[in-house]
């Protein structure tokens, strides 16, 4: 697995689908796909990642820090996305200073980028907030 069309065929998507995962335009895709003009190398690798991540992981939970770092996205960003219920979040029942720690998948860290990161309502509106967040138990340790 080298190249972009490659990444997309073994995920069994579009060009558009795929081009929306990636979080471009499908125009710019086609042309990556097509060969006409090379993919950036990040462009690549993040198409590797998802790839990877359709495949294995996808469900795994990262904090919203290291889910930041994976998504190239700040962490304020997510932890304001996760608080306007633009991103679904995992709460744990440990706190870090007195906050309950935010948790989320990588499926939904790239669902995010793709759907909801940089879109607000119109005008520039906050979207209405609503909860989306569930609770895990720790067993404590003792």
């Amino acid at each position: 697995m080298s190249g972009l069309r490659e990444c997309r065929l073994r995920a069994r998507q579009s060009q558009a689908q795929f081009a929306l995962t990636l979080g471009v335009s499908i125009e710019t895709y086609r042309v990556w796909d097509s060969g006409r003009r090379k993919a950036p190398y990040a462009g690549l690798l993040r198409a590797r990642e998802v790839v990877g991540l359709l495949v294995l992981g996808a469900d795994e939970l990262l904090s919203l820090d290291d889910l930041s770092q994976r998504l190239g996205v700040h962490v304020r960003t997510l932890r304001n996305a996760a608080s306007d219920g633009r991103l679904k979040v995992v709460l744990d029942n440990k706190t870090t200073f007195r906050q309950l720690r935010q948790f989320a998948t990588v499926a939904e860290g790239f669902r995010f980028r793709a759907h909801e990161f940089r879109r607000r309502g119109s005008h520039g509106e906050a979207h209405a907030k609503r909860c989306r967040a569930t609770v895990i138990l720790t067993p404590s340790r003792h």
